[in-house]
């Protein structure tokens, strides 16, 4: 079974997917991405990179012209298709093919699950429906986001919810450090912007007592404005490598998420994974990652009182008691066998 993934941008998320998928020696598999984000993904297996300088007409076309050609020299039993620009571009393409795969697309995350208009969520969906006259199946991330895109008629028959997985923890003994001061480490991950509710962040960091120092990892992206916003000290480091980052979570006590919509929300397993519990908002799919009091605590969206509330309430030992819970939510549900059997099981139903 041959699949070629294609990508407009894997930066992200999107890249922690495809490197994950590309494991599966049950599949043979092709990758095209931009050759700008080359580095993002580990297996270079049957890879294939084209030109773009940003998310704009000419890179469109690039990537137009590198499916097509890539396309016709693998030969594909089915097309993956991963995040919007690349759906609705290579979709386009494939209504004109006389040899159809299947076509399988995830968006990770719908357009219209953003904070946008409600005329500007309808164009999205519209756009969408049309598009799945040219789609087998979509790969919902979250029970949330089938639901959502289920408001729009979209038909059950195409929609599947596959959750996404994260790779086991890397060398957390060659980064832990047992060094230690008396203060409950707290990190966040993630772009600086208002979907993550870093508004919301910076008034819990204010709010909270002593007991806490304040790790942020990431920048902004769509409101550099949001980059500025913490004027207290706090450690911000920017992006770091996957590898860096495994200190980082390693070295924290808790993981605090206050977004405001995830159409998944990969950080939440990502600290599991490290046996970390999260703070995370009581919205969109986070429910679905946490079990209030098991593996991590729920708070009210936009809630700093009720988030600190939580907080202040915490101690180094109860944190570590919810270890175990956290590792066994990450090895049930969230690792990587268990996403890449869901995919190859969908995948054998089309071929």
């Amino acid at each position: 079974m041959k699949v070629l993934h294609v990508a407009e941008t894997v930066k992200g998320g999107v890249a922690t997917i495809i490197d994950q998928l590309l494991l599966d020696e049950r599949i043979e598999s092709f990758c095209l991405i931009p050759e700008a984000h080359e580095s993002e993904i580990s297996n270079k297996k049957n890879f294939y990179l084209y030109e773009r300088t940003g998310r704009n007409l000419k890179s469109f076309i690039y990537l137009m012209i590198a499916f097509i050609k890539y396309f016709n020299t693998v030969k594909p039993d089915i097309v993956h298709i991963h995040s919007s620009f690349a759906g609705m571009i290579c979709r386009i393409i494939l209504f004109f093919f006389i040899r159809k795969p299947k076509i399988v697309y995830c968006p990770h995350a719908f357009s219209f699950l953003m904070d946008n208009s409600s005329i500007k969520k309808s164009i999205y969906a519209w756009i969408e429906k049309i598009l799945l006259i040219n789609t087998d199946i979509v790969i919902c991330t979250s029970e949330y986001e089938k639901n959502i895109s289920l408001q729009y008629k979209m038909p059950t028959n195409k929609l599947i919810t596959i959750y996404n997985s994260v790779l086991p923890p890397f060398n957390i003994e060659k980064v832990r450090n047992n060094y230690r001061n008396n203060l409950i480490k707290v990190l966040f991950v993630g772009r600086l912007d208002h979907q993550k509710g870093v508004d919301i962040l910076a008034d819990i960091i204010k709010l909270v007592d002593d007991r806490f120092e304040f790790t942020i990892i990431g920048d902004s992206v769509v409101d550099r404005k949001l980059n500025e916003i913490f004027s207290f000290p706090v450690k911000k480091i920017g992006w770091v490598t996957k590898q860096e980052l495994s200190k980082y979570y390693t070295q924290a006590d808790v993981i605090i998420m206050p977004s405001r919509w995830e159409s998944f929300g990969l950080v939440a397993v990502e600290a599991n994974s490290y046996g970390k519990p999260v703070i995370a908002t009581n919205c969109t799919s986070l429910p679905e990652i946490i079990e209030n009091g098991k593996n991590g605590f729920l708070f009210k969206k936009d809630s700093a009182s009720e988030a600190v509330s939580i907080l202040n309430q915490l101690d180094i030992f109860k944190l570590k008691s919810m270890e175990n819970e956290c590792l066994k939510n990450y090895k049930d549900r969230f690792s990587t066998k268990v996403m890449l059997d869901k995919v190859f099981s969908l995948y054998s139903r089309l071929k």
